[in-house]
């Protein structure tokens, strides 16, 4: 059985233009976020394509989300069979409020199964952490 092992990935901030107030406490809440590791080879076939990679997304992805979600292309490292192997990995950030964990959790885990049953693979790795999301926005003049 092949397993995705995990693997770092740096999640980039997007800052608006002129934003310079300080990020405080005030006004943060407690959010799930959640990243789904989706890999892109086939045992025996070629890899997913790019074609068929966001027809899953649009298909699947964007109505299980609609509110929106972050996409990473990252590259994947995990050890089989005593060999090293490196894989091409899509990786979406799904971030979540408290009172909505339930729902966004079935629909992941949703997501994850469409994926290997479309894909022929037998895992989608995903992890999920408590973090505090607040928004910067630009100050005042």
């Amino acid at each position: 059985m092949r397993t995705l092992l995990s693997f770092a990935i740096l999640f980039a901030a997007l800052f608006i233009g002129g934003c310079n107030s300080p990020r405080s406490a005030e006004g943060s809440e407690s959010w799930q976020r959640s990243e789904m590791s989706f890999g892109l080879s086939r045992q025996g076939a070629a890899n997913v394509t790019a074609d068929e990679w966001r027809d899953f997304v649009m298909t699947q992805v964007v109505p299980a989300f609609p509110r929106g979600f972050t996409e990473l292309s990252a590259e994947g490292f995990f050890r089989e069979s005593g060999m090293n192997h490196r894989e091409p990995v899509r990786v979406l950030i799904i971030l979540s409020p408290a009172d909505q964990t339930t729902s966004a959790n079935k629909r992941m885990d949703d997501l994850g199964r469409a994926y290997c049953q479309r894909f022929g693979l037998n895992a989608v790795l995903r992890s999920d952490s408590l973090v505090q999301l607040s928004f910067i926005q630009a100050s005042v003049r």
